[in-house]
């Protein structure tokens, strides 16, 4: 086949990148993301979802009310900071 343009969107692993010589390593985010799931809000707890941005932008924390009595509560760190904030 031959073609003026061609457009891969075939994602990071791109065979068409690869056919054409021109793939590139996908970078890594060097983030680690902690989780953690609870049960047992008060029944009239509101819903709502909270996101908290570090001053310098290298952390961020999330917390969301889902149904029923559920919560999640998510910290993104720097891969460097991991050990530190997991204790």
């Amino acid at each position: 086949f031959t073609a003026r343009l061609v457009i891969g969107a075939d994602g990071s692993k791109s065979r068409v990148a690869r056919e054409l010589g021109v793939s590139r390593p996908v970078p890594r985010l060097e983030k680690i993301a902690l989780v953690s799931h609870y049960r047992g809000l008060p029944d009239d707890a509101p819903g709502s979802v909270e996101m908290y941005v570090a001053p310098d932008g290298s952390a961020v924390c999330g917390f969301g009310t889902g149904p029923d009595d559920t919560a999640n509560v998510t910290l993104v760190v720097p891969e460097t900071e991991a050990r530190q904030v997991a204790g």
